[in-house]
């Protein structure tokens, strides 16, 4: 096999490899559509954490030159406010940085309907009301949605700009 044909073949892996994210984030983006339509916006919620998830963990392994396992979105945020207080550089840029708080809110409400659907304290009613469980579930799930193609729209821009940047 000669150079340019293992440079080819190594660049046909790595269109595979697109094809089958673009594939995932496709089914993704629509089970998040089906949740919301079907009135199960927990099932929307827990697609858009996998989603932010995902992207913010390539942002920051990318910066950090490694792969380091890939956990949850509660997680990212913190390595994210950890490299922030240090003053160490980020992948993140001003886009990213307006972004950080309304992840923050999003991941706030998840926890509260993801573990608050029956959550009481002894002598107490669950915080959300069942009444309004469904409404303030399809709200976040809507929210996330949104904040969910921002990221991904982020993350395909800072992909783009680090390709040119190696490319030079």
């Amino acid at each position: 096999m000669t150079h340019r044909e293992s440079k080819e073949t190594i660049e046909n892996v790595k269109a595979q490899k697109n094809i089958r994210k673009y594939e995932a984030y496709r089914l993704a983006f629509k089970m998040i559509d089906d949740g919301m339509a079907n009135n199960c916006p927990l099932q929307s919620i827990a697609v858009e954490e996998s989603i932010m998830s995902d992207r913010l963990w390539s942002a920051l392994n990318f910066t950090k030159g490694n792969s380091e396992k890939r956990e949850t979105l509660g997680k990212a945020l913190d390595a994210w406010k950890g490299l922030r207080k240090t003053g160490q550089p980020t992948p993140f840029d001003v886009a990213a940085e307006a972004m950080y708080g309304d992840l923050c809110q999003w991941w706030d409400a998840r926890n509260r309907l993801i573990h608050g659907i029956v959550k009481s304290f002894r002598g107490t009613a669950p915080r959300i009301r069942a009444s309004d469980f469904v409404s303030c579930a399809m709200a976040a799930a809507q929210n996330g949605k949104e904040l969910s193609r921002k990221v991904c729209n982020w993350s395909k821009r800072q992909i783009r700009k680090s390709r040119k940047a190696i490319f030079k």
